[in-house]
């Protein structure tokens, strides 16, 4: 709670007029109806929606320096989705509700980002003359951009491939399972996919098993030995996602994800006696 109030307050400084208005332009046009701000902040480093009943977007001062005006356009487009995702689902009450294991809240997560993401480069299209949908070429080079590597990029390719495709995965999956979404549900999808939110990141990775309603059934581990006593140090839930990235930091990427669409579910338990 203090981090968001000193977000709110500390830090910040005023946008150009030109940013403040398109800011505004693009709030009208997404039907966003409370009032919303945008200001640069110093603090963080990503952008972000701050704020229930009267969000603010915070620009990283560093970031909306060094961009054309086209992608803090861009930037602002999918902030604002947040904003009016939250608007129609409360996003805070998605997220805990039902109490959800670690896999399911990556999915909600990917629901959240990847509708998010959708919106917009729908508008981007749009504003550009284009269907106010998602092109498929549009779908391809963002996940070749969220995707890349090389020497530009030189931490993220450097990083681990757990740390790499966690960081990505709401993103590029759950902007996948928005434009299936969408192709399948029409805008119904938009309220449809928090209403009933996919289950865990199989869901996600293959959308049919979504529309089709298949339930991913919990999965109890074993006891532990009887004649000890044990104290219990983490546990936890483990999807198609999680175990195609372990199986693939030590027998590759693509044999990972070959073999993780077989999982059936997973639970772990760490203890110690």
């Amino acid at each position: 709670w203090w981090t968001l109030v000193r977000l709110r307050n500390v830090g910040i400084s005023p946008v150009s007029r030109e940013v403040d208005a398109m800011f505004h332009d693009l709030a009208r046009r997404l039907g966003v109806r409370r009032a919303v701000a945008v200001w640069h902040s110093s603090l963080t480093q990503i952008p972000l929606v701050v704020g229930y009943f009267r969000p603010i977007v915070l620009l990283p001062l560093a970031l909306a320096a060094n961009l054309p005006l086209s992608q803090v356009e861009a930037i602002l487009a999918h902030e604002l989705a947040h904003a009016l995702a939250d608007q129609q689902n409360n996003l805070k009450k998605f997220i805990a509700r039902g109490n959800p294991g670690d896999d399911e809240s990556t999915a909600r997560q990917a629901v959240m980002e990847g509708q998010a993401t959708w919106l917009s480069l729908a508008y981007l299209s749009r504003r550009f003359g284009g269907p106010p949908e998602v092109p498929p070429q549009m779908l391809a080079q963002f996940n070749d951009l969220t995707g890349a590597s090389g020497g530009d990029y030189p931490v993220y390719t450097m990083a681990p491939l757990y740390v790499r495709e966690s960081l990505t995965f709401p993103y590029n999956e759950g902007l996948r399972f928005a434009d299936e979404s969408y192709r399948k549900l029409g805008k119904n999808s938009f309220s449809e996919v928090f209403a009933r939110p996919p289950q865990g990141t199989q869901h996600v990775l293959h959308p049919a098993s979504y529309f089709e309603g298949r339930t991913i059934a919990p999965i109890a581990p074993p006891q532990p030995p009887s004649g000890a006593k044990w104290k219990l140090l983490a546990d936890g839930d483990i999807g198609e996602e999680d175990t195609a990235l372990i199986l693939g930091t030590h027998i590759g990427e693509d044999n990972g994800k070959q073999f993780a669409i077989h999982w059936k579910g997973g639970q772990y338990r760490l203890m110690e006696s």
